[in-house]
């Protein structure tokens, strides 16, 4: 009892617990003492409580902060320590905000750079076209303007360099360099179709050709630039191209204008426009066109010019498209409308009906004379050859200009009557007729 008395009065004493009570010293003490008592056992758990409470949140923290550093190998990782290299920041040169506003650090991620590094050096040890091309590809990805410089002067050194990567340096630079020279483009072309980029070298040495008006120039241009047309099916390269074709067969292909190309006949005695089309294998509608004839009235010693050779088309369902080739050159090309839902057949075929004014024969009835509004033959018709699988297929005109790119007709190819009028005589019979999707 006098051990708990004294602790008592020494607990009362201390000012802590003299401003607990209410009092600014120990002169009141033997007047609160009894509250004292009553209360002490309190206390005393209160005193004994708090810092073992303390100790406990102490330890909890020290538990979470050695956890995270464990975790996120703060004592382990040797970057930890090391404060020589640069920062992200200064690796990346650049801070990118995060999408809350707060800005994160940028992760390098040029592994391009890395990539055309890596082949830099894999050159200076080993340096074989190869692995240099490899390089020219890596720079000229990159977009930078010194890195696609460098990549266009190694695609000319490796071009030059006669090895087996030389064709296709060639090529690369064609396409990627706006001041290739004409050397790079008849390299191409002189190692025929089958190497790689020779449309864009035959349109490149094409150009250059038309822009000459020598006859000799004009006729290499046509065959380059035909080359170049039909190397490729895309609607966007060929709408290019077909200008500079027109003008090229309007001028001398398709005109009274004499040429190394077409043929030059002499009118015998006996002769007719009829007997000279059967001798040379062409339509007496173009001996009449080509020589600007309204009558197939000749006379003995009259020249007229003449365009045998190999008389093809080609039809372009998705283009909406039919050209006309003379020994593998562009003569002509139309817009057409074919059958609905895709019903016109795709194949080879070969005309072997010519008809002007063409009557109809629907497959149900009575023939449909033309000049009738439910004939659909317009002016002309190009019939097809039957097929095993095909038969009533064939090429005509409309007078429903409508239609024309649009898939309307029961299964023919069909063209405006101006247009078909414009084809028709130059197709003789026995046309090869292509059709493809």
């Amino acid at each position: 009892m006098t051990f708990r008395r004294v602790r008592l009065e020494q607990e009362g004493s201390h000012p802590y617990n003299a401003v607990r009570a209410g009092q600014r010293g120990p002169a009141n003490h033997a007047r609160n003492l009894p509250r004292q008592i009553e209360s002490n056992d309190n206390r005393t758990f209160s005193a004994r409580a708090v810092p073992v409470m303390r100790k406990f949140i102490v330890l909890i923290v020290f538990v979470a902060v050695a956890f995270w550093a464990f975790k996120n190998d703060f004592f382990f990782s040797p970057e930890a320590d090391d404060t020589s290299g640069p920062t992200e920041v200064e690796a990346t040169g650049s801070v990118s905000p995060s999408p809350d506003g707060v800005d994160s650090i940028v992760q390098p991620t040029d592994s391009l750079a890395e990539e055309i590094d890596l082949l830099r050096k894999q050159v200076s040890k080993e340096d074989d076209d190869g692995t240099r091309l490899q390089l020219v590809h890596a720079l000229l990805d990159h977009g930078d303007r010194e890195m696609r410089s460098d990549g266009i002067g190694i695609l000319r050194a490796v071009f030059r360099s006669g090895s087996d990567f030389s064709p296709v340096a060639a090529a690369l630079l064609l396409k990627e360099d706006d001041g290739a020279d004409l050397e790079v483009a008849r390299y191409i072309v002189e190692r025929g179709p089958d190497a790689a980029g020779y449309e864009q070298a035959c349109f490149s040495l094409g150009s250059v050709a038309a822009a000459n008006p020598e006859e000799e120039s004009q006729l290499e241009a046509w065959k380059l630039l035909s080359a170049a047309y039909f190397g490729r099916e895309e609607m966007k390269w060929r709408n290019e191209i077909r200008p500079q074709l027109d003008a090229i067969v309007g001028k001398w292909i398709l005109s009274a204008r004499s040429s190394s190309f077409s043929t030059m006949i002499t009118v015998q005695p006996g002769d007719s426009l009829s007997k000279i089309a059967r001798q040379n294998k062409v339509t007496v509608g173009s001996l009449e066109q080509l020589n600007g004839l309204r009558s197939d009235v000749i006379h003995p010693g009259q020249l007229l010019k003449a365009l045998p050779g190999k008389y093809r088309i080609e039809v372009d369902k998705s283009d909406f498209r039919l050209d006309l080739i003379l020994d593998d050159r562009f003569l002509r090309s139309f817009r057409i409308g074919h059958g609905r839902d895709g019903c016109t057949p795709i194949g080879e075929f070969v005309v072997n009906i010519r008809q002007k004014k063409p009557a109809w024969q629907p497959r149900d009835r009575a023939p449909v004379q033309y000049g009738d509004p439910e004939n659909p033959l317009g002016e002309r018709w190009l019939g097809f050859k039957p097929t095993p699988q095909y038969s009533g297929y064939g090429i005509h005109g409309t007078v429903k200009s409508e239609t024309i790119g649009t898939e309307s007709s029961d299964g023919c190819v069909r063209l405006t009557d101006k247009d078909v009028i414009q084809l028709y005589p130059w197709v003789p019979p026995g046309t090869q007729v292509v059709v493809r999707e």
